[in-house]
């Protein structure tokens, strides 16, 4: 072959190819990108059901644990009134953050009837005890978890049969589990309880710190929710005394919710749980409204709720409450108030309250 015919051949470059050759080439490049992208779509795709999954059920669950301090005979705006003074400090530090205040309605007017409706979630009932009934705490029982109730005597009935072979005195709690006859001591009497706890009456109840107490013993046998009755308050207001009187005990009542805070944001900061703490005003005394106080905390911090609408009633107590801890059943929904999500995720409302 000549020098001249050598010389006219085109020779290509090192990476540099021929026309033909780089269509093909940049065809496998458009499959190889089309590929790479549905393969990283696929892989977000499923780690976003992951995530979204694990947040109720995989290693970003929070064990829900609960305080539920009932106080009958509490007016809405005498607890406003310590709320606006130094009278409640705890509460007034709370209201400028996101939890929850509501006035809803009693529906019962008495206190027996009242504490019913609270325990069972029953709109329109007139039953002034739980015999043939089931309160939220007997399906936490039944569902595994270990409620504790604190009340005074006469929230438990008798250890004394009367002649007609029923109990001397029938309690409320006792009388879910026992009906009318007095308890024996066996498990069907704890059908709605873990612990039963026995606290003092009236005013000395907060004065000896029977909540505080009752707190320790839940932490101690690794309970799941404090149910609590505060009798301290006589009922009706009528003069001067009497409202310093009862300001004094909102007082107490403060002091013992924020020693409770305390105690739970800095166990929800060392342990992967969630607190719900609910101060609940009982009816009694023809309140036909009754306050409620609901603040949450995980990982130190608050759990923020949303608003309360004004048809709120004390019947949506007992679904809120299953509602954190993923009990609630789903025709619950539309009673759930203020919580956006259950106790085991402990998600913040993204529309928040915050109180007057």
């Amino acid at each position: 072959m000549s020098q001249e015919t050598l010389s006219a051949k085109q020779v290509n470059q090192p990476g540099v190819h021929a026309p033909e050759v780089k269509a093909l080439l940049s065809a496998r490049a458009r499959y190889r990108t089309v590929v790479v992208v549905a393969v990283t779509f696929l892989l977000l795709a499923c780690l976003f059901v992951i995530s979204s999954s694990s947040s109720e059920q995989g290693e970003g669950r929070y064990r829900p644990r609960a305080i539920v301090l009932i106080v009958p005979h509490l007016p809405p705006d005498m607890l406003e009134a310590a709320m606006a003074s130094n009278k409640a400090p705890f509460l007034g530090l709370i209201s400028a953050a996101d939890g929850v205040y509501a006035r809803p309605l009693a529906k019962n007017t008495e206190l027996p009837s009242s504490l019913v409706t609270i325990l069972t979630g029953k709109v329109n009932s007139s039953a002034t005890d739980l015999v043939g009934a089931t309160s939220f705490l007997g399906k936490m029982k039944k569902a595994g978890r270990k409620p504790v109730v604190l009340a005074a005597a006469s929230y438990w009935s008798a250890q004394v049969a009367a002649a007609d072979g029923n109990c001397s005195r029938v309690g409320l709690f006792d009388s879910e589990c026992s009906g009318l006859r007095c308890p024996v001591a066996t498990e069907a009497a704890y059908c709605n309880a873990a612990e039963k706890l026995l606290s003092c009456d009236g005013k000395a109840q907060l004065y000896e710190e029977d909540v505080l107490e009752a707190f320790r013993h839940l932490m101690q046998h690794d309970g799941d929710l404090l149910y609590a009755h505060a009798n301290a308050l006589c009922g009706t207001v009528s003069t001067d005394e009497e409202r310093m009187a009862v300001l004094s005990d909102i007082s107490i009542m403060d002091s013992t919710l924020g020693k409770l805070a305390l105690a739970v944001i800095e166990r929800s900061s060392t342990a992967r749980e969630s607190w719900l703490i609910m101060l609940v005003g009982a009816g009694g005394n023809g309140l036909e409204r009754v306050p409620l106080v609901m603040v949450a905390y995980a990982k130190g911090g608050l759990v923020r709720f949303g608003p309360i609408p004004e048809e709120a009633t004390l019947a949506d107590v007992a679904p809120t409450v299953l509602h954190w801890f993923a009990l609630s059943p789903h025709g619950d929904a539309q009673r759930v108030r203020g919580m956006c999500s259950t106790g085991v995720a402990a998600i913040s409302c993204e529309a928040t309250t915050r109180w007057p």
